[in-house]
């Protein structure tokens, strides 16, 4: 019995070592291959190396880079890096004997999207114009698309960076904005409709000590705390607003809140036309700073 059972170790300790083997050159082509079919071949996947834990079921893969494979300088391109991408599968035999991954949750580890827009001209294409809700907008269908087509259970970004370029902004700084923290969850119903997570309290977004300074140069926005709840309100914890005097008007103003919150914000026209609504707006202690240029005013 006890030659047996070290018989039986010894076999599966090998069949363990060859599996691990295989998953080790075939990780990085499985994966590429994934994210070049999901994407319609848009997206193009690079990746240093990945591993499996046989313990948890995780795919772990290190240092990684996406890259929009188009070739229209005109249009909006992306480039995303991450330093870690966590994948946890529902089994390892799947990925063996079917040769394909099936993935649970996704998690991607301080994330770098990186968007340029080449155009010199806004006013000839307003779609391809860069803003902070449509990007922000285009992130979050994107992880609901991931969802649906990859059929997984989570999609996590922690410590996520998103960086705005426009070449039609030359000499201008780019905007940044980082400590990104966002899950969307897999719905339990409604067949994974698209449009259907903000409403079903699925998504789960914060950022924390930011200073940003808009595109068009003009309007900053700073804030200790930023959180969506319920899928529908954005809640700002000492929120600075500040409009630069500009060539046109010398005027300028800066409003500070202890507290800034909208209620039932309609992120459709936030994303699609960069327009802010909401069903309510309060403001906790506002302390509002206006610099009115008169001379300016009359023209003199």
């Amino acid at each position: 019995v006890v030659k047996i059972s070290l018989i039986t170790i010894t076999i599966f300790a090998i069949a363990i070592t060859c599996l691990h083997i295989w998953f080790v050159h075939n990780a990085n082509r499985l994966l590429i291959d994934l994210v070049n079919k999901k994407s319609g071949g848009k997206l193009k996947l690079e990746l240093s190396r990945a591993n499996f834990d046989f313990i948890s079921s995780e795919v772990k893969i290190h240092k990684a880079n996406i890259t929009s494979t188009g070739s229209d300088k005109t249009k909006i391109t992306y480039q995303v890096s991450f330093q870690k991408i966590t994948l946890t599968t529902n089994s390892l035999w799947s990925a063996f004997f079917k040769n394909s991954l099936e993935i649970r949750k996704i998690k991607l580890y301080d994330p770098v999207i990186e968007v340029f827009s080449r155009q010199k001209d806004s006013t000839v294409d307003t779609k391809n114009n860069l803003s902070l809700g449509m990007e922000l907008g285009k992130l979050y269908h994107s992880a609901e698309d991931a969802i649906i087509a990859l059929n997984t259970h989570s999609i996590s970004l922690i410590n996520a960076r998103l960086i705005l370029n426009n070449a039609s902004d030359q000499g201008k700084k780019p905007l940044v904005f980082s400590n990104i923290y966002f899950t969307l969850k897999k719905l339990n119903k409604d067949g994974n409709s698209p449009g259907k997570y903000a409403s079903n309290n699925n998504i789960m977004f914060s950022s924390s000590n930011q200073d940003i300074s808009f595109t068009d140069g003009i309007h900053q926005l700073s804030f200790k705390r930023l959180v969506i709840q319920k899928g529908r309100n954005i809640m700002l914890d000492s929120c600075t607003i500040v409009a630069l005097p500009t060539q046109e008007s010398h005027s300028s103003y800066n409003i500070h809140f202890k507290r800034l919150a909208l209620i039932g914000v309609d992120f459709n026209s936030l994303y699609k036309l960069n327009l802010i609504k909401a069903d309510s707006v309060y403001c906790v202690d506002p302390i509002t700073s206006l610099n009115i240029n008169s001379a300016a005013t009359n023209g003199t």
